[in-house]
């Protein structure tokens, strides 16, 4: 019911004031306002009495400080006081700020014994009463912590670095120290620990004293001190070495040299000393002599020197400090002067400053000394050194080594100690060459053409000398001063440079040929007039001279810029490539020398593929009695075309006439080609694809599911079902189309042996009759959605274990109706990765329909989990969470004890929780209500070897357990952490019946000064002073809550269990040998004095074995099952019955573990079958028994069948037999390992690489055990675009597999991918599908084409290389398979804009490319090679045709080719001379190979370059006599034109 309340007569509307929080209640923060008359109502009418609330305002807290002085010292002891007024009797907790940090206390005082400066800041506080109401914060108290004293450390002097060897003074200063004497004690990091005195004199700084420096001060008189000083740190680093410039770098007349020397530090009381260094050749290096006016040194860092005529050197060095110390010296540095010095000079022969590489050069020291060396200093590394660590040193002279170019000052040092003048020197590279130029190369009608001849690197004194036709000793005029002549006479010029006496030559220039031209006019005329056509139609290129006559005229011709002669005027292209684009030019020679103009250019482009018709149909489906229209057209449009038609094969004879319009209608199903064709003879398209059409039938295709799951899960294995309403018996042929990323084969059924999100999707299917092509309508989409495998939930009841009660397991799944079967498993805990292994429950092994399992027996805390399976093979769901039941009862092998020893405790108590038993690995595990699993020590408190110490810093209501090492649970206990002012101290375990116990009522802070209650089950059962429950004697009706009550404060109550005690029976061996026997002992736990023990066999019967036995120890020579239990008093209680434990005897017989099938490797997914076997078992039936180290535990059965083996599997198996009939068993069997590996991966093979006509393609597929029963399956792979991968379709014959690990491929035509996986068992389990490999086409693909741009398969690093995809798709992408075997996309190499990839040609690289659209199709492949040399052969990119004009270039990046250029086909060399092309004016079979070219001993790659057959020429059908005998002619002329087409009449270039 709902309540409304009133105040004053008025509804309270719920605000941030008033909240209702539960039914009939509602909640106030009271203010003044809230005085008044308050009542209630229900929504039935009742209604309560009015009550008065009266508000007692609070003055609020006030906070005092006392002793309350303006100002506190260190280590003083203040108290701050938190006073409520008009607190009354009410119990307050206080809030404490300071600085905004928030603390809560039950205490009103805060007291401070040792004053800090962290105790200075604002200090307030409030007073609570509940969780809703508080008083205002107090006013603030400010408290500010001083120091009497305060030490510091400073350093003296105070320089911000110190170097190695300085002298440093550190002291310690008392701040306001007065004329106390004081004592001094030092703290460092660094290892060198200074005295107690108030200074430490450091006399000669190290690394060692590197370090944080503390200082503190005591008083003499008395025992106080300072806190310790701030730390100062001291970093000594290495002696500095100061930077020296001089400048001028060389003399002039009448200049002064300026000195400049730096140090890091320029602030730090340097003082700077200038040395002249003088040469001393007894060690190579240099004396010093100081300066004038130096000897205490400079205060500037500058120093001038006058009067200096000479080279000379310096140095200087800095110094601060007393006792001085010093930085090292600088390095030297020169001013150099070229003025010769009578007592030391340095001659150069030759006497120049330039020199090339490869000349000699020699410096000579002369003067007044005996000693020499000649001292170098490159311009480029300013690096210093003598001559013989770059040359020879022979007497006086150095031979310089002029193998490398270099820049360098050069002088001579005596052994006098003096310096030369100084000479800069420069190694060139080479000797240059000459550099001819002419302003035209073509003589107009008397006139002439200027050359002009230069050295470079440009310098002065040249002369030039001119050649003509050849370098002969004798040049064509006088040496001249200026190198340009003018020349009116056609013919080869050179020329070259030389200076000096005798004269230098440079190299000769390259030569430049010189024509005339004659005034004859050269025009060039294409045939047919079509500056666009197609790969391979016929045109011809005439050079036409105008005003000719009858002179013999020889023809150049010029494509993009590339001049070839020939003799011919015409250029006939029988079969256009791609080569021959590009701008066409031509002139007529009629000498060596003399021609005509070139003609206009002519821009010609052959589209790069073969037209393909297109073939359109609107409706591919003939209604009844009707027809369809086909239309035909070529792409790219141009003119001029008619159209064939074809119907079933592509054959010479056509259905109709030429067409102008390409469009017909038909009526009748098949299969439908077109192709245009324009041109005397006819140049034909490409086919078109072809169109299947077909007469609609009645029938009606349906697509059904099986297993039909509302829904399928990740893992099973269903079956999709084409089915043909009314079909009868007519033969069908089924296709397949899917929205999924599987496609299915053309087959009625589509087998889905391991579901997975990949076979999403809508799957729809047609039928279509063999005998005819007619075909049903696409069937309505069937919708399938693979989910991800469930997890199942387990409900265990009860939680808690009572004598004798079942345990009931429940096991749901979200789809309850879906025909599961449920499996059953006890959680083993596995310390080993802090998880659970399993162990599956007696009658599970095949699962149970029912989602229900019953638990006989259990006594002790356990844990459970299920799953579910359905389907053949059974596909099996997660693993549920493990659930708990729990027991109170000790286990001596596991055992939870806790301190204190009871159920409840407050918060901040410090409880620990210990584990005891047969283990030395434990763990503490928990679960609370809020929990949704259990969690273990280690992640909310500390686990010490078996004890867990509790965090009762929040309240905590939890079961906790002990789990061990060997698998066994403990005793679980309920505790609960209370932040109340009183809790029930009760037992945290059960107690025994007929013992004494002691229930406690505890108050936190308080002791009990009235009456205290005490309730068993909501009755008062005690009220008076004691605080103390006592039972003498607990019995079963004991059992119960209890809880306490004191002052109108109740505690949370709290069960008490009251068990009888339960014996325990141990076996020192349950096996009996032969003729032995076995000792059993019973025992009573806890342990306690005066039991006898009572002994059963067989059942629990009222009489038992023996008499009673005051040792609990008996031996037994019989198998069976054993109890004991124990009893004492008068008349007799007994303990509850022990678990039983089962004695066997021993017989001779072996168990053997076997595995089928007997694969030497398992892998993940596969069925397998672990039997055990008894040898010599006869016809005794018999019981199993299993144990193994893996988390997968079998059943008692002498099978283990495996259904999806995994990792989890891993393990050795053990199994033993027991006879049905006795108590006797076999010896455990040897272990079998088994080890479940990943699914392999097969590897495929496709050979060969490259498609040849004709050719058959061979796919191989080996997986790493060969000898294990494998069948293989083939695939063709099909580009998906929607996810950068591949799909597949099986290849024929491969839906059961194939025996043989080849499979051969018939009719490839075109680049395709293959994929292939192998499978064996039954069912059938599969491998990962291998990577895709390839089988390569060059041949163009008029669906889907790649092209190159340029168009060759070698290209330089750094150049622009483009590849474009063409045809019938709107989305594409570009692969690349590397020689690395590395498959990548164009993302990944290049830049990809719609269908062009831009290759990043920043590296060398070997790869073959192709395109794949987006209607899963290959395009032709290319091969092509990024080189990072100087030279590449210019070679088609794709394959050319038999009869093809080819070209093949050599190119250099940087040169010309300026000798002998190397053609070689398959290493044999074809041809050498100064032509850097080789032509084939038409290719045949017999030049396919590999070709390279050299040229100054350096070989370009090898490229590859496959010629075709020509497209085979259709044969037109003969039919009848007379028409046979009527085409016998045409049928000749057509086989000889064919046979002719190798030939080339005409010369190209």
């Amino acid at each position: 019911m709902t309540a409304t309340f009133y105040k004053d007569g008025s509804v309270i509307e719920n605000d941030t004031t008033y909240q209702s929080s539960a039914v009939g209640e509602m909640k106030i923060r009271v203010s003044e306002s809230d005085e008044g008359w308050y009542k209630c109502t229900f929504d039935d009418g009742t209604e309560s009495a009015e009550r008065d609330l009266r508000v007692k305002v609070s003055k609020g807290a006030t906070l005092t400080l006392q002793p309350n002085w303006p100002q506190i010292f260190s280590g003083e002891t203040i108290t701050l006081r938190c006073e409520i007024k008009y607190g009354g009797d009410t119990e307050w907790t206080y809030e404490w700020y300071k600085d905004n940090l928030k603390t809560t206390t039950t205490s009103n005082e805060y007291r401070i014994i040792s004053a800090t400066e962290a105790h200075s800041g604002e200090h307030r506080c409030k007073g609570r009463r509940d969780s809703y109401f508080s008083t205002r914060w107090s006013d603030v108290i400010k408290l500010t912590v001083s120091f009497h004293n305060k030490a510091v450390v400073t350093l003296q002097p105070n320089w911000s670095e110190i170097y190695r060897g300085e002298t440093i003074t550190l002291r310690c200063e008392i701040k306001d120290g007065g004329d106390t004497e004081w004592e001094y004690e030092w703290k460092t990091t660094s290892s060198e620990k200074p005295s107690n005195q108030n200074e430490h004199r450091i006399w000669f700084a190290t690394e060692s004293h590197s370090g944080d420096y503390w200082c503190k001060g005591r008083k003499k008189s008395e025992k106080s001190s300072t806190d310790w000083s701030d730390p100062i740190k001291l970093t000594v680093s290495d002696k500095p070495r100061p930077v020296l410039t001089v400048s001028p770098s060389w003399l002039s007349a009448g200049a002064s040299v300026t000195l400049n020397c730096s140090v890091k530090d320029p602030s730090a009381g340097w003082r700077f000393y200038w040395y002249k260094t003088v040469p001393d050749p007894s060690n190579y290096f240099y004396s010093y002599e100081l300066l004038p006016g130096n000897s205490s040194g400079t205060e500037q860092d500058s120093y001038i020197v006058h009067g200096q005529t000479h080279t000379a050197g310096y140095r200087c060095i800095a110094g601060r400090g007393d006792p001085v110390s010093y930085t090292d010296y600088s390095k030297p540095k020169f001013v150099w002067s070229a003025d010769f010095h009578s007592s030391a000079s340095l001659t150069v022969s030759p006497d120049r400053a330039q020199h090339f590489t490869s000349d000699s050069v020699s410096l000579s020291c002369e003067g007044n000394s005996a000693e020499w060396r000649v001292k170098w200093l490159s311009t480029e590394d300013r690096y210093l050194s003598d001559c013989s660590t770059w040359r020879t040193m022979t007497g006086s002279t150095c031979n310089i080594d002029t193998y490398w170019r270099s820049d360098a000052v050069y002088w001579c040092e005596s052994g006098s100690g003096e310096f030369s003048n100084a000479v800069n020197i420069t190694i060139q590279a080479n000797r240059p060459k000459a550099e001819l130029r002419a302003d035209d190369r073509d003589i107009p009608v008397g006139g002439s053409v200027t050359l002009t001849c230069s050295v470079n690197p440009s310098s002065s004194g040249w002369k030039y000398f001119w050649y003509r036709g050849e370098k002969t000793s004798e040049p064509l005029t006088t040496q001249l001063s200026a190198g340009r002549i003018r020349v009116s006479e056609e013919g080869v010029y050179w020329c070259r440079g030389g200076r000096g006496e005798p004269v230098y030559y440079t190299e000769y220039s390259d030569p430049i040929t010189i024509n005339k031209n004659v005034p004859n006019r050269a025009t060039l005329i294409l045939q047919p007039n079509q500056p666009q056509v197609f790969i391979g139609e016929r045109i011809t290129l005439r050079c036409e001279i105008q005003g000719g006559g009858d002179t013999e005229w020889t023809y150049e011709w010029s494509k993009n810029n590339f001049e070839t002669p020939t003799r011919y005027n015409e250029s006939r292209i029988i079969s256009a490539t791609e080569a021959y684009s590009g701008e066409h030019r031509c002139k007529g020679r009629n000498d060596t020398y003399s021609s005509t103009e070139w003609s206009d250019a002519i821009t010609l482009t052959v589209l790069s593929n073969r037209p393909k018709a297109e073939l359109r149909a609107y409706n591919k489906d003939i209604p009844v009695g009707g027809s369809v229209t086909l239309t035909c057209s070529v792409n790219p449009s141009s003119s001029g075309w008619k159209y064939f038609w074809y119907r079933g094969e592509k054959p010479s004879e056509h259905l109709t006439t030429q067409l102008l319009a390409g469009r017909i209608r038909v009526s009748e199903e098949g299969v439908y080609w077109c192709r245009g064709g324009r041109g005397e003879p006819v140049y034909y398209t490409e086919y078109s694809d072809s169109i299947t059409i077909s007469k609609n039938v009645h029938n009606k295709a349906v697509v059904t599911l099986q297993p039909n799951w509302s829904e399928i899960y990740r893992g099973e294995t269903i079956t999709l079902r084409c089915e043909i309403k009314d079909g009868g018996d007519t033969e069908w042929e089924y296709e397949w189309k899917t929205t999924s990323k599987k496609t299915p084969s053309n087959q009625i059924e589509h087998r889905i042996r391991f579901a997975s999100a990949s076979h999403s999707g809508d799957y729809r299917c047609k039928g279509r009759k063999k005998s005819e092509k007619s075909s049903t309508d696409w069937s309505y989409p069937i919708k399938l959605t693979v989910s991800d495998k469930l997890e199942p939930y387990l409900t265990v009841s009860p939680s808690w274990l009572s004598a004798g009660a079942l345990v009931t397991l429940n096991c749901s799944v979200e789809d309850p109706s879906a025909g599961w079967r449920f499996y059953w498993y006890k959680a083993v805990p596995d310390q080993s990765d802090d998880s659970y292994s399993i162990e599956l429950l007696p009658g599970s092994s095949g699962g149970t329909e029912q989602d229900s399992y019953i638990v006989h027996g259990q006594t002790h805390t356990a844990g459970y989990r299920c799953r579910a399976g359905r389907g053949d093979p059974v596909s099996y769901t997660y693993y549920s969470e493990p659930e708990f039941v729990w027991s109170a009862d000790f286990h001596s092998s596991a055992s939870l004890t806790v301190s204190p020893d009871r159920a409840h405790h407050f918060t901040s108590d410090s409880v620990s929780l210990s584990c005891e038993g047969n283990s030395t690995k434990w763990r503490v595990k928990r679960l609370s209500a809020e929990d949704s699993f259990s969690t273990d020590c280690s992640s909310w408190r500390t686990m010490t070897g078996s004890t867990c110490k509790l965090s009762t810093y929040g309240r905590i209501d939890a079961v906790f357990w002990c789990e061990s090492g060997s698998g066994e649970f403990s005793n679980a206990v309920n505790i609960t952490i209370q932040d109340k002012n009183i809790i029930l101290l009760s037992p945290a375990r059960p107690v025994t019946e007929r013992d004494s116990v002691s229930l406690s009522c505890k108050l936190r802070k308080q002791t009990f000064g009235s009456t205290v209650f005490f309730y068993h089950n909501e009755k008062l059962i005690q009220s008076d002073t004691r605080w103390e429950l006592n039972i003498s004697a607990v019995s079963k009706s004991d059992e119960g809550f209890y809880k306490c009550q004191h002052s109108g404060r109740e505690s949370a109550q709290s069960w008490m269990s009251a068990n009888r005690p339960k014996a325990e029976l141990r076996a020192d061996n349950r096996d009996i040998p032969v003729g032995g026997s076995v000792t059993l002992t019973c025992s009573v736990n806890p342990s306690s004095s005066g039991w006898k023990y009572f002994w059963y066999r067989g059942e629990k019967t009222s009489e038992h074995l023996t008499t009673q036995l005051s040792a609990g120890q008996i031996r037994v020579s019989e198998e069976g099952v054993y109890w004991c239990r124990g009893g004492r008093g008068e008349p007799v209680y007994y303990t509850e019955y022990s678990d039983p434990i089962t004695i066997n005897k021993k017989v001779a017989n072996k168990a053997v573990v076997t595995l089928q099938p007997n694969w030497s490797e398992i892998y993940f997914g596969e069925m397998i079958t672990l039997r055990c076997e008894i040898k010599d078992g006869g016809d005794t039936e018999w019981e199993y028994e299993w144990k193994t180290t893996s988390s997968e535990k079998p059943s008692n059965q002498n099978e283990h069948r495996i259904r999806f083996a995994a990792a989890s599997h891993n393990g050795d198996y053990r199994c033993k037999g027991r006879k049905k009939s006795e108590k006797s068993s076999t010896d455990w069997s040897d272990p079998f390992k088994l080890t479940v590996s990943d699914k392999p991966r097969p590897v495929l093979t496709v050979s060969p690489s490259w498609l040849s006509a004709g050719a058959s393609v061979t796919l191989n597929c080996s997986v790493e055990d060969q000898s294990a029963g494998w069948r293989f399956y083939w695939y063709k792979a099909l580009p998906d675009s929607s996810d950068d991968s591949y799909s597949s379709e099986m290849l024929p014959g491969s839906s059961s597999g194939t025996k043989q690990d080849s499979y051969i491929v018939h009719g490839q035509t075109h680049t395709a991918g293959y994929i292939c996986k192998a499978g064996r068992g039954d069912p059938v389990s599969y491998t990962d599908y291998s990577e895709p490999k390839f089988v390569w086409s060059g041949d163009f693909h008029s669906s889907v084409s790649l092209t190159a741009s340029p168009d060759r398969a070698q290209h330089f690093i750094s150049d622009s290389v483009s590849l474009n995809c063409e045809g019938n798709s709107g989305e594409w992408r570009v692969k690349r398979l590397a020689t690395d075997s590395r498959l990548s996309d164009c993302s990944s190499f290049g830049t990809m804009i719609r269908s062009t990839c831009s290759l990043h040609t920043v590296r060398q690289s070997d790869a073959v490319y192709w395109c794949e659209s987006e209607s899963r199709e290959f395009s032709n492949a290319v091969n092509i090679t990024i080189q990072d040399t100087n030279m590449i052969l210019l070679s088609p990119a794709r394959p050319v045709t038999v009869g093809d004009y080819v070209s093949l270039s050599c190119y250099l990046r940087r040169q010309t080719f300026g000798s002998i250029v190397f053609f070689y086909h398959n290493e044999k060399l074809i041809q050498n001379d100064t032509r850097w092309e080789l032509k084939m004016s038409s290719v045949s079979k017999s030049d396919e190979g590999f070709y390279k070219c050299q040229h100054t001993r350096k070989d370009s790659a090898r490229s590859w370059m496959s010629v075709q057959g020509p497209e085979r020429f259709p044969v037109l059908l003969i039919v009848g006599l007379v028409c046979g005998i009527v085409l016998v002619m045409p049928l000749l002329v057509l086989f000889c034109y064919k046979a002719c087409n190798g030939e080339t009449f005409f010369f190209y270039y």
